[in-house]
């Protein structure tokens, strides 16, 4: 009996399924189904397009803190890189001057950069109070959300300063929509 999916990730090209048990299916829309037995249940996924404009790799976060990298159409593991203890719980990507840097958050609020370029292949960035639900790469900043809060971080962990402070509207200062 199969297990329950408890991640997919869909693609012009098919949809990828994890399963509670580690298994990860690629189901394509023409062609047979391709999987892969993972050591422990995927908590994240991220697919990445490739210069054909495909879906070419799968990034997979899982309940060990381990992150998978993975071929598509394939499903052929190419690296896995152990980054802590405790569920991988976001994932990003960002692509700089030839190079691909991977970006993950764990649960326990540390994020983490992996990379060709990076000596040892892994480097702590920062940690931030409370699980990572949410890692997006915008120029050379860090958007790290955990729930509701956002911190935006510097590469090298410092916070960003805006240059113009937030202000709260009152709801007479606030334009009522339009009608």
């Amino acid at each position: 009996m199969p297990s329950n999916v408890i991640r997919s990730v869909v693609t012009p090209e098919g949809i990828i399924a994890a399963h509670t048990s580690g298994l990860v299916v690629f189901t394509p829309n023409r062609g047979a189904s391709r999987q892969i037995v993972l050591p422990a249940a995927a908590t994240s996924m991220l697919a990445l397009v490739g210069p054909q404009q495909r879906a070419n790799r799968l990034l997979v976060g899982d309940r060990g803190g381990a992150l998978h990298v993975l071929m598509l159409p394939q499903m052929e593991l190419l690296s896995t890189h152990q980054l802590g203890d405790v569920p991988v719980s976001a994932l990003e990507s960002q692509s700089k001057d030839d190079s691909l840097r991977l970006v993950a958050g764990l649960q326990d609020g540390r994020v983490l950069v992996v990379g060709d370029d990076i000596p040892g292949g892994i480097m702590p960035l920062f940690r931030v109070d409370g699980p990572v639900s949410l890692i997006r790469c915008v120029d050379d900043q860090l958007h790290v959300n955990c729930g509701w809060e956002r911190h935006i971080r510097h590469w090298n962990g410092d916070h960003v300063s805006s240059s113009r402070p937030h202000r709260q509207l009152s709801l007479t200062e606030a334009t009522p929509a339009p009608g």
